[in-house]
């Protein structure tokens, strides 16, 4: 009999410059027995950051996910990371 986690499940993307840190974090909560849905980016080849941090909240509004950590940066430089419980505004916590 499988007993089923009581861990939130959680979506994590990143564009091509938050690449190796999502990856670390991946790697972190997989090994803590998180149920985790990478969204992407595979590689540090470029991509549009919008999409990765779209795809993180839908997931998180669809509950397909309970929780969502994305990391990126847009053409300025500027680094946006967000955290975000499912069903609450980013910023806001459980």
């Amino acid at each position: 009999m499988t007993i089923p986690s009581t861990k939130p499940s959680i979506a994590i993307a990143s564009d091509h410059a938050g690449f190796s840190v999502k990856e670390t974090i991946r790697k972190h909560l997989e090994s803590a027995g998180y149920a985790v849905s990478d969204l992407g980016t595979s590689s540090e080849e470029s991509v549009d950051y919008p999409d990765y941090g779209k795809a993180v909240g839908e997931r998180g509004v669809s509950k397909q996910a309970d929780l969502g950590i994305a990391r990126l940066r847009d053409r300025d430089g500027d680094l946006h990371c967000g955290q975000q419980s499912a069903g609450r505004p980013r910023g806001t916590s459980a």
